[in-house]
């Protein structure tokens, strides 16, 4: 539930904040383009900015989500793919910009110069992280990297002899985080014994090395650290931990190691921990019983962990602060959940994301209704096609009081002809994901109506999530982000999907014919001005259509994605048109290598930095 955590303050790695999203959705990117828009225009309330950047600072990825210009001051996480942009000229786009909000900087390439590096970070005065990944470290010089230019900082792909430059440089002598991913522990330097300030550190994925070699890493950090996270392969060196002494505030750790788990406990490794994220699916109940006595965290995720209804109890009685849980994939029942959630320890719960099995799920019923939950923000039930559940708890959420949830995601829940109360009413919903729920048509209708879903901004009924009656949420609802199926879109439905102010437009799988060219000349004609993001997979085109869609009048769309009929037709990728774009994606083109669409920059094609690339549709 917490993505990746890893090393830095609060919300500068993602991860770190218990309000990142519980969906899949493309929910964030809509919100921070309809947010820019309107940041300009009267009576653009600030406060509904905040609350949104309070869940999930947003991020401007310029690898796979488009770069609006206007959206740029609202920035919190700025990612920027340099393959393919030696000279930097990306970077200089950026420079252009106002970023002065980032505060969470992350860059992956081939190569990159210091120097070039170290100008860039002069222009994010509020940064806090700066996250590098490259190839080839060998001409980068780690002298010229301004100590005082951000506290926390990662570093992916280095090799023995770059971590050796690296422990010289005045930044390790400064730093207070430090994340490393994919390194090779015998042949490096003990990087964390040449930081005295180290607050935080995490190691992911790295190469090899046993406990031997990650002890004298663990042992050089203080006692009383701020952030620890260790995940991923091999887990094996992770036994190092029965001889240190550490206590984290935030810990993310990985092992299926019962014996290692408890000695880091009994050292006291859990009594300081604030956030805990735990992957341990084969520990044992005894060891993890234990575990989860000595946790007192405010956001918790063991998602997998087998954990039970009475260790839950357990844990929510001593956690009276609690406000991210993630209980996903474990054995947990609803009535465990509602049982560890009443009397008031659900106050402050913000994020909840739970499964539901196969008995008992009408204790989810409670939730809003006997266990008060006034601060929920996003909620996120996975309902397995066997689990049993169904429309039920969308008809008590929607007559619950939950006047703050604004993300729901209902995933795989079976909802089928479920009748809704009225009043029903999401008051503050902006995303809504029904996605593999087969809402029948009659309570789609009435779910549609305006009353019920005054803020919604995002939509996402894919995988079946609509029997039908997707026309008309099109009609009653003012949604800035759609994502639904091919098949569930009928040619009577264009007409409203062009009245909709789209930022960004998902149809997934095959559809109509005249469905596909209505949704062609809509694109080509700038039906939707705002529109930044258009992913269209499912689509067969041919170089006609190719080069008209290339030609949309749509000004800011800058991440296309589409399905093409054969290798000939990609004749039409060329031109002035594909300047624009920061994300090409072509679907069905097996036989080509992404050094096709690489070419492209080369000959006036894609601008530099872009991302482009051929994926076989499955």
């Amino acid at each position: 539930m917490f993505g990746s955590a890893a090393v830095g303050v609060d919300g500068a790695w993602e991860g770190l904040s218990p309000y990142h999203l519980l969906t899949r959705s493309p929910a964030r990117v809509a919100w921070l383009a309809a947010l820019a828009r309107r940041h300009a225009e009267p009576g653009f309330d600030p406060d509904r900015w905040h609350a949104l950047d309070r869940i999930a600072p947003p991020s401007l990825w310029m690898q796979d989500n488009p770069l609006d210009p206007g959206a740029a001051p609202l920035a919190r996480t700025l990612a920027v793919g340099l393959r393919g942009d030696p000279e930097g000229r990306l970077l200089d786009r950026v420079e252009r910009l106002d970023f002065g909000g980032v505060t969470r900087l992350c860059l992956s390439g081939d190569t990159l110069d210091a120097r070039r590096l170290a100008r860039l970070l002069s222009c994010l005065p509020a940064l806090q992280a700066a996250q590098l990944h490259l190839d080839d470290w060998s001409g980068f010089d780690f002298e010229h990297l301004d100590p005082a230019a951000a506290p926390h900082w990662s570093f992916g792909g280095l090799g023995p002899a770059d971590g050796a430059r690296l422990a010289e440089a005045p930044l390790l002598g400064v730093v207070e985080g430090l994340w490393l991913s994919g390194v090779s522990l015998p042949a490096f330097p003990v990087l964390t014994a040449r930081a005295p300030a180290l607050r935080s550190f995490a190691l992911h994925n790295h190469a090899d090395g046993d406990e031997d070699d990650l002890r004298p890493w663990l042992a050089a950090l203080p006692h009383e650290l701020d952030n620890l996270s260790l995940w991923g392969k091999p887990m094996f060196a992770l036994e190092a931990l029965r001889d240190v002494t550490l206590s984290p505030r935030r810990l993310r750790l990985q092992m299926d190691d019962a014996q290692t788990l408890l000695s880091f406990t009994r050292r006291g490794g859990m009594d300081r921990v604030d956030t805990l994220e735990l992957g341990c699916r084969r520990v044992g109940e005894a060891a993890l019983s234990e575990v989860v006595e000595r946790v007192r965290a405010r956001r918790i995720s063991l998602a997998g962990a087998p954990l039970t209804d009475a260790q839950l109890l357990r844990l929510a009685r001593q956690s009276p602060g609690l406000q991210a849980l993630d209980v996903l994939g474990t054995a947990v029942t609803a009535r465990g959940l509602v049982a560890a959630l009443e009397g008031g320890r659900g106050m402050s719960l913000e994020a909840l994301a739970v499964s539901t099995m196969p008995q008992g799920n009408e204790a989810l019923l409670a939730l809003g209704h006997q266990v008060a939950l006034p601060r929920l923000r996003r909620l996120l039930v996975f309902g397995p096609p066997r689990s049993g559940m169904d429309g039920r708890l969308l008809r008590a959420l929607g007559a619950a009081n939950l006047p703050r949830l604004e993300v729901l995601d209902l995933l795989q829940s079976p909802l089928g002809e479920v009748t809704l109360p009225d009043p029903l009413r999401f008051p503050a919903l902006r995303h809504l994901a029904l996605d593999r729920c087969g809402l029948s048509a009659r309570p789609a209708e009435h779910l549609w109506r305006r009353a019920c879903l005054p803020a919604l901004e995002s939509l996402s009924v894919t995988g079946g999530g609509l029997a039908a009656g997707l026309g008309e949420a099109l009609s009653a609802l003012q949604i800035t982000a759609l994502a639904c199926d091919g098949d569930a879109l009928r040619p009577e439905d264009l007409q409203r999907l062009r009245a909709a102010d789209l930022v960004r437009l998902q149809v997934m799988g095959p559809m109509d014919e005249g469905v596909e060219q209505g949704l062609l000349d809509a694109l080509a004609d700038g039906a939707w001005p705002g529109l930044a993001a258009a992913e269209l997979p499912g689509t067969r085109l041919d170089d006609t259509q190719i080069h008209r869609l290339l030609q949309s009048a749509a000004p800011r769309l800058m991440d296309l994605r589409f399905g093409i009929r054969g290798v000939d037709d990609l004749a039409a990728l060329s031109g002035p048109a594909l300047q624009r774009l920061l994300v090409l994606v072509v679907h069905n083109a097996e036989r080509l290598s992404a050094a096709f669409l690489q070419e492209l920059a080369g000959a006036g094609g894609l601008p530099p930095g872009a991302i482009a690339w051929v994926d076989r549709l499955r």
